[in-house]
């Protein structure tokens, strides 16, 4: 689909998008190879990757002389790459972090809420299937980020959360597996994504059954949340 360098460049893209929330710019990205990988690579031929990765739809330009900043399509490519990479749980920081905090506050949803809350850095919603009870957690994680400055962003967002909220049993349904994560994707007719990055896990053993639903906008910490997702799935 496109070139190794083109994903090499889409990645730190991306990742310096997430990082900053500003477009990026290729005298940015050929400093950045130049000091984090000893990689001479030109403005002039990163800006040319640029536009064939603007092309593909993997990338966009919102101002004409400005920078590009990630699209739905390229996230969805970076997510499909970091999966194939994320399969070491010997690795993954997170899988005792998270193993430590269901054993301490598995039989408190509300807790266990916040605390995912604040791993992921993402609203977190734990649904307790025995109670049928959703639990919110920290929506600071949400609210403190740069995207809420645009009125419509944050309307949609809790919009789209209460609407999950109120029907996550038919949304449990239609899943054909677990983990699932959406980007920006139509999950069923009535319930539409957006700009919005949605992941679905669960814990489930011979106490509890519990639903984890990691909420956040498009500029996501996609590695970070694979990791957790990872990590839930091999607890």
């Amino acid at each position: 689909m496109i070139t190794e360098r083109q994903m090499f460049i889409l990645e730190n893209i991306i990742e310096n998008y997430v990082k900053n929330c500003k477009p990026v710019a290729s005298k940015h990205l050929e400093k950045v190879f130049k000091r984090n990988f000893g990689l001479e690579i030109s403005a002039p031929l990163i800006r040319k990757e640029m536009q064939t990765l603007g092309e593909k739809g993997f990338i966009s330009q919102p101002h004409t002389s400005g920078g590009r900043v990630p699209t739905k399509k390229g996230y969805k490519l970076f997510v499909e790459k970091k999966l194939q990479e994320i399969n070491d749980v010997q690795e993954n920081k997170y899988v005792q972090e998270i193993k430590s905090l269901i054993e301490k506050f598995g039989e408190n949803p509300q807790s266990l809420a916040k605390k995912m809350s604040s791993i992921a850095n993402l609203l977190t919603i734990v649904y307790d299937v025995k109670e049928r009870y959703v639990y919110e957690g920290l929506w600071d994680t949400i609210l403190d980020e740069p995207e809420t400055e645009n009125p419509e962003y944050i309307k949609n967002f809790i919009s789209t959360v209460k609407k999950i909220e109120e029907e996550i049993d038919c949304l449990l349904d239609d899943l054909k597996e677990i983990p699932a994560i959406f980007i920006g994707d139509i999950i069923k007719k009535e319930l539409k994504t957006n700009n919005i990055t949605l992941a679905i896990s669960k814990i489930e053993n011979k106490r509890e059954s519990k639903i984890i639903v990691f909420s956040g906008f498009l500029r996501t910490d996609y590695e970070r949340l694979l990791k957790i997702l990872k990590a839930l799935e091999n607890i």
